[in-house]
């Protein structure tokens, strides 16, 4: 299973906690829509936090120097730094995830 496969995964949990069927809702492990919503907010931040920042140092280099164009390139530096972010946070969640599931494994092989 992929990452986006995962992550539908998750959004299908967050979809499912929220909707009412019928009178009741759904009942769904807490801890699973804890973390959806923690991975959703990392998104979020670990790409807009570079991008930012990048556009403000932008502005004061364009404001100082008189040189309005400068922002536009630090945009996608601050683009480019938020995606390294976002990759290498994937990579360790996939990772701990791929360990987790070789240890149920190795666990099952020995019962």
């Amino acid at each position: 299973m992929n990452f986006i496969d995962k992550l539908h995964k998750n959004v299908i949990i967050i979809y499912n906690f929220v909707c009412i069927k019928g009178n009741s809702m759904k009942k769904v492990n807490n801890r699973e829509i804890v973390e959806s919503f923690s991975m959703v907010l990392q998104f979020g931040i670990n790409m807009l936090v570079p991008i930012v920042m990048c556009i403000a140092l932008g502005v004061w280099i364009g404001d100082k120097y008189d040189m309005d164009w400068v922002v536009i390139p630090l945009f996608f530096v601050g683009a480019l730094a938020g995606y390294n972010s976002i990759f290498r946070m994937v990579q360790k969640y996939l990772k701990k995830k791929n360990n987790t599931g070789a240890k149920k494994e190795q666990d099952v092989k020995k019962n």
